[in-house]
């Protein structure tokens, strides 16, 4: 499964009808080489105005993501820090809680 999340493209701000021409000549062409592919993005596609999302909830998914890249990198300086310290090495506990498992004496 792929996860991530794009910027939703969109033609610059005030262009006006000549914009929306090109618009829609842009998706005739898409249409003709990629059928449907276009009919996914025109589902998709909405308005600053309707915030109402097509197809999919880009929101939730962007949210998701970030929450993932999030945990990770969390869980990434966390074991950096532990590993600086050999006493607290994840590698010598027990992933179990509450276990009091023995540990090796060091010199």
């Amino acid at each position: 499964m792929v996860l991530g999340f794009t910027q939703e493209l969109s033609t610059p701000a005030g262009g006006g009808e000549e914009a929306d021409a090109d618009v829609k000549r842009q998706l005739a062409a898409m249409g003709e080489a990629l059928p449907h592919l276009t009919a996914m993005v025109a589902t998709e596609l909405h308005s600053v105005t309707d915030p109402t999302l097509g197809w999919c909830d880009s929101q939730v998914e962007f949210e998701f993501t970030l929450d993932l890249l999030r945990d990770g990198l969390e869980r990434s300086l966390l074991l950096s820090r532990v590993s600086s310290s050999p006493d607290e090495c994840p590698s010598r506990q027990d992933p179990r809680p509450g276990y009091a498992g023995h540990r090796s004496e060091r010199s």
